[in-house]
């Protein structure tokens, strides 16, 4: 979480995520936020230069939506041999 001193002096202050009260988090987190999005801005600002200045003519697209990546990688890592056991309660029905 991002403080500033007296001084006006921007200093970082590290808290643990699973003791942290909401507000000091939303604002850690909207701070990664902001650093990814400067990062995505700097990939939009190379891709439209790429596209602009390549020799070849091409002219590259990029999705800059992640909602698809990140249910991707939500998804189980391990492959499960055998399917789950139904409960009782789906049985019924």
């Amino acid at each position: 979480m991002s403080i500033v001193d007296d001084d006006g002096q921007r200093r970082w202050h590290w808290i643990d995520m699973t003791t942290a009260k909401p507000e000091p988090m939303h604002q850690s987190l909207q701070a990664r936020r902001r650093a990814s999005l400067g990062d995505v801005q700097q990939l939009a600002t190379d891709l439209a230069s790429y596209n602009d200045n390549n020799q070849f003519g091409a002219k590259l697209e990029m999705s800059f939506n992640f909602d698809a990546d990140l249910a991707e990688m939500s998804q189980p890592t391990e492959w499960i041999d055998e399917p789950p056991e139904e409960d009782d309660a789906d049985e019924e029905g």
